[in-house]
């Protein structure tokens, strides 16, 4: 599939752009329209229309992104057009996959209605030629140039041009005159043309009023001079001199400008002052004199309700952004005018129109929740009942773009370029009227106006950098150069922008589609430009160079310079990072996103909230993340991509329980997002309450599934909860002919067929197909439901209700239809979810998504047994590499993807490592035992399943455990849980035996009951740890890479609170914990104090700890330097257990330091002296002997005779043969 598809946004974006193609190719009369809707029967078509000639011809749309189009497919919707009426005179079928020699000839020997040559099919290269060709190559790309436009072009895009309200109200309470009251609607009515024709005549005497009338047209027009020059030519009154004030401060004449303000309000009346105070707040608010704040405090109370006073106080808000404010100065306007403007109403929609603009995201171009809408469309309404042919055209063009902005807020990208077009063809030097016009180009993939293009100004570098990425888009390489080549040769260009630039030359310098070779460029000038952002996005825009050139991207976004940057464009650079993957690498952008958190009308922007959340998360700064997405819940509790971010935010913190409840309260948000619940019924199902969500769902009105994602989650959701009865009326959807179930086959099958239906198997029912054997047709099948067949062959019976509740083998009689009276007997009933599963496995082969075996059962268990071989050599592979490395044992769990109890003890592949068996390090450890003390530990989730697995529960009391650990565990416990649910595990045994590993009764039993005690232990027993700050939570994050949630929160707590770290597994320790300052020991070192403190409370009690260390001892962790007391009291243990306890801890010295050759010896002599006195002590010495001398390390060839001479001079008291004995297993050992 070409790349260029792969922007689209679904299905129904791929047709509605294959309709618009085919309107522009063919051009028929009419225009081409979709065929029905989905979940409708189309007879195997998406787009039908009719040429010149009356001949009806459709296509058939197939967008794939991986699945691929098949001859099957493609005969299944050729057999279901030739029921279309009025017939059909061609198909087209249009598919996204590359080129195909086999469906071209196979769609040549097709056949429509008995006729050869009118079956076609365009594949990906032909639709983007077409496209091409007709001009809207664009549309393939808008969605990426929705997300990933430059920021200025983002803040331009609600650049509403301001309306001045006063140029156009009356400055007087009633006309004077019939002429005067002629002018004076017409300058309301924004007709400023008329005005200046009929009052320039020659034979018009032009009084006061008439003169001002005459001198607001021109102001209106922005012609200052002829203002003053009409100032000049007689004396002014006072309300010429308030507007001469305001063109002063126009013109920037702050003096002139403040002087006839002075001269007006000292000469106007009563009557006048109102209209003169209002002009004077103008000029006040053009010089800068104040804010909309001292202007509304600077009005007299007498003043305050009039409609020129509210006018300009509307003004003055506006300015500010202070959109509430301006709407009700302009309605209290014109609430109390009996004839407003134009331009008044114009004003106060402008600022209705940028209040529901505020509630735009960052990163989006449209509003899409549906009262903003509605209020969009009324507006786009009312500002449309204002234009008119009569307006000035400088006023309409501010109409015409306010129209362009608010159509494109509610997506309608067409009509958005219009109005852009129109507003700049009424006044073409307009800056901000351009920056529109080439938005709505780029994002509407229209064809552009050439003739309005060659007169963009050549000295507008924005303008320019917007046209070069627009020709850049549709192909023409030499125009974008040649735009942004002009452009960085502009004097007095900002950086900012000649970064743009420069990065957009370094894109057009060759194909499209960026290479190597540029985004090295881009990456290379954005190590020193003062400007990176431009060089960066342009490579992050392309999913798979980011991809490619990973390590330079991080390299790079770590050494710029973004202190020059926009903030906004920091911001969206975050935004593009945290899309990418680049999660961590957008954490200095985390200022500019809190300080942009908040829209104009306070609330949260949902893309900037989004991202900085998930920031927030992977970098483990959960309390921020808890409380930013908290607030957000509660402001917008309908938002389900806000509850979606409250839950990820909760999960990561280890609050699963809070997290299913806040779903659980949130329905709306549910019913709005397919993902969302299905996450919320994993969730219940971990947390043991798949009962509350099934009850919740059964209420729901389930969310329109738009994609394969949001099918595959309505599916898991309906099947963990068991809602037979809307699972049968999704499978009846998902059977539809324009539903591609090709990446979801394999788990629809797997799914289907652990689901139990309730009620009698097999009976007839509604929805269902039957097959009847008939006397002397034979087999037929028919659909027995609502609605049409959902397949394509079948009859629909609805005649058959005879047959309700009947089962395979039995017979009855229809009394109605086409076999009235003949008897039938039922055959076979398929119900949706069995058709569904056939349908999903052959859609699942065509596709290649799954594979069916083609052979004998013998070959089928070579196949078997050939790839359990190759598993177990991989296998084998990475658990030498483990061991070698020493991972830890969730490290492991995530590489197998097993639970990383797994690999708790040792087996005859994996050996974990728990102790150097340095002398020093057991020193070490013990001085950090009695420092820390019983002050407080904090203890891993791997070292809790080591606790408890050996029943050292009783030893360990008060340990401090983290919320993400117990998180931790509840996953590993489903993980086992999930696999105990299996019959067993095949593996490759020896010569061609397949061996199978069952799954008893017994082992899940133990399975449960260790589970059940973890539990136990870590809510009775230890002691849930406080959340460390956000600050030193952060230090750890990088850790998330390696280690689980549960370790790296372990980790953060141990340093935030000041405990000491209980872990049994060496990695933990050296590589994580002791750099970071954390103090940390083994399970050995406790357990050693153990010891030590049972000597004081007599052979029993500390027999009792022995027999603990053994149970340690039996995972093999090859935990050393045990106290050497425990192995002689092994020797007074009852005699049935001595040997067991000896066989376990002697093991543990295999890699100890050379020194336990001294205790081991002192042990074979202690025997030997317990034996001497009585036999039914100690064990056999002989035997004994070789267990010891057999685990002992190797000892160093200089240390032999010092050992030897030790035996000759301290073991007088053992018989000649033992010591001899000794001394040869010494030579050999050493």
């Amino acid at each position: 599939m070409s790349r260029s598809f792969e922007f689209l946004e679904n299905e129904d974006a791929f047709e509605d752009l294959i309709a618009d193609l085919v309107n522009a190719y063919f051009k028929p009369p009419l225009p081409a329209k979709r065929f029905g809707r989905r979940g409708q029967g189309q007879h195997g078509v998406d787009i039908t229309w009719f040429t010149d000639d009356g001949s009806h011809r459709a296509a058939q749309c197939k967008y794939y992104l991986n699945a691929k189009l098949t001859t099957n497919q493609i005969d299944k919707d050729l057999a279901a057009a030739h029921d279309i009426e009025p017939p059909l005179q061609s198909l087209t079928f249009v598919t996204t996959n590359s080129r195909d020699r086999k469906l071209t000839e196979h769609v040549a020997s097709c056949s429509l209605h008995g006729r050869s040559g009118l079956i076609d099919i365009w594949f990906g290269e032909d639709v983007e030629r077409f496209l091409d060709h007709c001009g809207l190559g664009l549309r393939l790309t808008e969605p990426l140039i929705r997300r990933h436009m430059e920021e200025y072009l983002r803040e331009k895009n609600l650049a509403l041009v301001p309306v001045d309200s006063l140029g156009g109200h009356s400055l007087a309470s009633r006309s004077s005159s019939p002429l005067a009251e002629e002018v004076a609607a017409l300058l309301a009515a924004g007709r400023l043309g008329e005005v200046i024709s009929k009052l320039g005549s020659p034979g018009v005497a032009l009084d006061d009023e008439l003169r001002l009338t005459l001198a607001r047209a021109h102001y209106q027009r922005g012609d200052h001079s002829t203002v003053l020059e009409m100032a000049e030519a007689a004396p002014p009154s006072p309300r010429m001199l308030a507007l001469i004030a305001v063109v002063h401060a126009h013109r920037g004449n702050r003096s002139e400008s403040m002087a006839a303000a002075m001269r007006a309000r000292s000469t106007a009346t009563d009557a006048e002052l109102p209209y003169v105070t209002a002009l004077e707040l103008s000029a006040m608010r053009l010089r800068g004199d104040g804010g909309y704040e001292a202007l509304l405090k600077a009005i007299s109370s007498a003043l305050e309700g009039h409609p020129a006073i509210q006018a300009a106080l509307g003004d003055a808000a506006q300015r500010e952004g202070l959109d509430e404010e301006a709407i009700t100065h302009y309605e209290a306007a014109i609430a109390s005018d009996d004839r407003p403007s134009v331009l008044r109403r114009m004003a106060l929609l402008a600022a209705r129109l940028s209040q529901v603009a505020a509630k735009l995201p960052h990163a989006d171009i449209t509003l899409r929740d549906p009262q903003s809408v509605g209020e969009l469309e009324k507006l786009r309404e009312e500002l449309l009942s204002q234009d008119s042919e009569m307006l000035d055209p400088g006023i309409r063009s501010v109409l015409q773009h306010n129209l362009s902005v608010v159509s494109m807020l509610v997506g309608d990208m067409g009509s958005s370029l219009e109005h852009a077009r129109s507003a700049l063809v009424h006044k073409p030097d307009n800056h901000d009227y351009w920056l529109r016009y080439g938005f709505a180009l780029a994002v509407s993939g229209s064809p552009a106006d050439s003739e309005l293009l060659q007169r963009a100004p050549d000295d507008d570098g924005q303008i320019q950098l917007i046209l070069a990425d627009f020709e850049h888009r549709r192909g023409d390489l030499a125009a974008a150069r040649s735009r942004a080549e002009r452009a960085l040769a502009l004097p007095d260009l900002p950086r900012d922008l000649g970064a743009r630039l420069e990065a957009q030359l370094i894109v057009a310098d060759g194909p499209p589609e960026l290479d190597d070779d540029r985004a090295e460029k881009l990456l290379e000038r954005a190590k020193t430009s003062p400007f990176p952002g431009p060089f960066i996005i342009r490579v992050l825009s392309d999913p798979q160079l980011s991809a490619k050139f990973t390590e330079q991207l991080v390299m790079v976004i770590g050494q710029a310079d973004f202190s020059q940057t926009d903030p906004r464009e920091r911001v969206a650079l975050a935004g593009m990072l945290v899309e990418s993957g680049f999660l961590r690498d957008a954490v200095p952008f985390l200022t500019d996103l809190r300080n942009l958190l908040r829209l104009r009308d306070n609330t949260f922007d949902p893309s900037i909230a989004g991202v900085l959340i998930r920031i927030l998360v992977a970098t483990r700064r959960l309390k921020e993340a808890d409380s930013v997405s908290l607030e957000w819940c509660v402001s917008d509790p309908e938002n389900s991509y806000a509850r979606w971010m409250r839950t990820s935010a909760l999960l990561a913190g280890g609050q699963s329980e809070d997290a299913l409840v806040e779903l659980l309260q949130s329905p709306s948000a549910l019913e709005a997002s397919a993902p969302l619940l299905a996450q919320t019924i994993a969730l219940a199902r971990a947390c043991g309450r798949l009962h509350d969500a099934r009850r919740l769902v059964r209420r729901l009105d389930l969310p329109e599934p738009s994609s394969t994602n949001d099918r595959r989650a309505l599916w898991f959701a309906l099947s963990a909860v068991q809602d037979l009865r809307r699972l049968e009326r999704l499978a009846i959807e998902n059977l539809q002919p324009d539903v591609d179930l090709g990446p979801m086959a394999g788990e629809l099958i797997h799914s289907i067929a652990r689901i139990r239906e309730s009620g009698p198997a097999r009976s007839v029912r509604s929805n269902c197909v039957i097959t009847l054997l008939h006397p002397d047709q034979g087999e037929l099948t028919y659909w027995v439901g609502e609605g049409d067949p959902p397949l394509s062959g079948l009859g629909r019976g609805d005649w058959l209700s005879v047959f309700l509740g009947l089962t395979p083998g039995e017979e009855a009689i229809p009394t109605e239809g086409p076999f009235e009276g003949v008897p039938l007997k039922l055959q076979n009933v398929k119900p949706p979810l069995l058709l569904l599963h056939e349908h999903a496995q052959r859609q699942g082969q065509a596709g290649g998504q799954i594979r069916g075996f083609q052979g004998t059962p013998e070959d089928l268990i070579d196949r078997i047994r050939e790839d359990l071989r190759s598993q177990q050599e991989a296998t084998q592979r990475q658990l030498e590499l483990g061991v070698q490395a020493g991972l830890p044992a969730v490290v492991m769990g995530e590489i197998f993807e097993r639970s990383p109890r797994e690999f708790v003890a040792a087996s005859e592949d994996w050996w974990p490592r728990c102790h150097t068996g340095n002398s020093d390090h057991s020193e070490s450890e013990d001085r950090v035992l009695t420092e820390v003390g019983d002050a407080g530990w904090i203890v891993d989730a791997v070292t809790v399943c080591i606790i408890v697995q050996t029943e050292l529960e009783p030893f360990f009391r008060g340990l401090h455990v983290t919320p993400e650990s117990r998180e931790a565990l509840r996953k590993w416990h489903l993980h086992e849980r999930e696999r105990f649910r299996a019959l067993g595990v095949m593996s490759a045994g020896r010569g061609d035996h397949i061996d199978m590993q069952t799954f008893g009764a017994s082992s899940r039993r133990s399975h449960r009951a260790f589970w059940g005690r973890v539990a136990s232990f870590v809510e009775r027993d230890c002691v849930m740890c406080v959340r460390p700050s956000d600050d030193v939570a952060a230090e750890f994050a990088s850790l998330c890479k390696v280690l689980d949630n549960g370790t790296v929160s372990t980790l953060a707590a141990a340093k935030g609170a000041g405990l000491g770290l209980l872990s049994d597994e060496l990695a933990i320790r050296q590589a994580f914990a002791e750099p970071e300052g954390i103090p940390t020991v083994s399970l050995r070192a406790f357990m050693s104090r153990a010891f030590r403190h049972s000597l004081a409370y007599g052979a029993f009690s500390t027999l009792g700890v022995v027999r603990a260390i053994s149970r340690l001892a039996t995972l093999e962790r090859r935990f050393q330097s045990i106290p050497v007391g425990a192995l002689q009291i092994s020797l007074q243990a009852p005699e049935h257990e001595r040997w067991s306890l000896l066989r376990a801890l002697l093991p543990t010295l295999r890699d100890a330091d050379p020194r336990h050759w001294r205790e081991g010896l002192l042990l074979i002599m202690h025997n030997f002296l317990l034996r001497k006195r009585t036999r039914r002590a100690g064990v056999n010495s002989r035997a004994l002997m070789r267990l010891v001398l057999g685990n002992l390390p190797l000892l160093p060839k200089e240390q032999y005779h010092a050992f030897a001479d030790m035996l000759e001079s301290e073991w007088t008291a053992v018989d000649r043969p033992t010591r001899r004995a000794v001394v040869r297993w010494l030579r050999r050992r050493s």
